[in-house]
């Protein structure tokens, strides 16, 4: 088997994007409401409903969430976390992430493949435009656009996404990598990415690197389970 590298990223919100007010302007209660107490009782559940999407929704994009957790797993036998609580520290997590990452793929380097899951659709578009946000020189690493257009073949020269190899890139498919490592016959994971805000919130470092450096594991084991199919691309 090839030497890889699979890693993960955790994102949350920046607080840039959570400032802004609960637009109660906005959100109004049913027309059939007319007790105060109904509704200041509903008014408390849409605020949390609200705070709830805006938490998942902005998390999610790189205009509006950033990477508080970075992990490499070195096929299986040893890993390396790197996170940023303070926003500030985001930038270096890059730097250092990359730096590691760009050891890849050369004569003499230390690993062959970068490994993700779903790392085209979200963990490379995520780091690329926090890179440029924080305006990160664009290194080697980085896959290139072919790489995302249609008709190029799935894999580029060091970059594999697992879910790509499991799915066929049949588009439509379905199936978190929690789902496939479970089919591989791997442990249920007991923590899930919804916690990570809390986990920053709380300052609890060493919950967000667990969890992050768990789904870098289960993607390295998941692609030496489907290994044969890659290799036989």
């Amino acid at each position: 088997m090839r030497r890889y590298c699979a890693w993960d990223i955790e994102t949350a919100p920046t607080a840039e994007a959570l400032a802004e007010p609960y637009p109660e302007d906005k959100r109004l209660p049913p027309s059939n409401y007319s007790k105060p107490e109904t509704i200041s009782e509903w008014r408390r559940k849409d605020r949390e409903s609200w705070e709830t999407d805006r938490i998942k929704e902005f998390s999610f994009s790189p205009r509006t969430g950033r990477i508080v957790a970075l992990s490499l797993n070195f096929k299986g036998e040893e890993h390396l976390d790197l996170s940023a609580l303070d926003a500030k520290d985001e930038k270096q997590l890059i730097i250092d992430a990359l730096t590691i990452m760009s050891d890849t793929g050369r004569p003499g380097a230390r690993n062959d493949l970068l490994v993700g899951f779903n790392s085209r659709n979200f963990d490379w578009p995520f780091l690329m435009l926090r890179m440029c946000y924080h305006r990160i020189d664009h290194l080697a690493v980085c896959p290139d656009r072919q790489w995302w257009q249609a008709g190029h073949n799935r894999y580029s020269l060091i970059n594999v996404d697992v879910r790509d190899i499991v799915t066929f890139n049949q588009p439509g498919q379905k199936g978190t990598l929690s789902d496939w490592a479970a089919w591989a016959g791997q442990a249920v994971k007991d923590t899930a990415g919804s916690q990570v805000y809390q986990w920053v919130q709380e300052g609890n470092v060493d919950a967000i690197t667990t969890h992050c450096r768990g789904d870098a594991q289960r993607t390295g084991a998941l692609f030496e389970r489907v290994y044969p199919l890659y290799a036989g691309a």
